[in-house]
């Protein structure tokens, strides 16, 4: 078949086609972000003690990844899982919880702040190349930035909070010679639809 013969039906549709063909997004690959390990760290008023290692006494135990025990591994360093919350920290008067999901979610909280600064990092090689964005801040006194394999959160005087984030492979742009690639077989479509008789 010969661009000659096509009808005028058959190059609407095969219009049609391309535009869909190209306007549809890429066949990005969904996020998961399950068993990816992330270390977690949690510093109190600038000391060096990491109270998200269970063998420091303040994670709770029998509740989190980083428990001592099930469902917990005994370490700061834990696989993400659903719906497994995988950090926490019990104090006397405050609750703080890290809750990381498979398709890219972060949830902080914190029931009260009763330290005049809280440091958390967490780190994981599963976060290469990724990007780091607010979702919803849960409280001005809570601030989180995002470099390379990290996430770095600092607490200030201030209220409780729950606040979430999300973790996000960049958006995907066309390589030049594809669009050069599409923007010929549009115009070959043209030119044939404009040659039939």
């Amino acid at each position: 078949m010969t661009w000659r013969r096509l009808s005028g039906a058959t190059c609407v549709l095969a219009l049609a086609l391309f535009a869909v063909i190209t306007a549809s997004p890429g066949s990005a690959d969904a996020l998961s972000l399950l068993g990816a390990e992330v270390t977690g760290e949690f510093f109190v008023n600038g000391g060096a003690t990491n109270f998200f290692d269970p063998e420091n006494g303040k994670v709770p135990d029998f509740q989190y990844g980083n428990s001592l025990n099930t469902p917990g591994n005994g370490t700061n360093i834990v696989p993400i899982a659903d719906p497994l919350v995988e950090f926490g920290y019990q104090g006397a008067t405050a609750l703080f919880t890290a809750n990381f999901t498979g398709a890219g979610g972060l949830t902080l909280t914190a029931t009260s702040m009763p330290f005049m600064s809280v440091t958390m990092n967490f780190t994981s090689p599963g976060f290469t190349g990724l990007q780091f964005s607010t979702v919803a801040d849960g409280a001005s006194n809570l601030h989180c930035s995002f470099a390379s394999i990290s996430i770095g959160c600092t607490v200030t005087p201030g209220p409780g909070f729950t606040s979430t984030f999300n973790i996000s492979s960049p958006a995907r742009v066309p390589e030049p010679a594809s669009l050069t690639l599409l923007a010929l077989g549009l115009a070959g479509l043209i030119a044939g639809c404009r040659r039939r008789g």
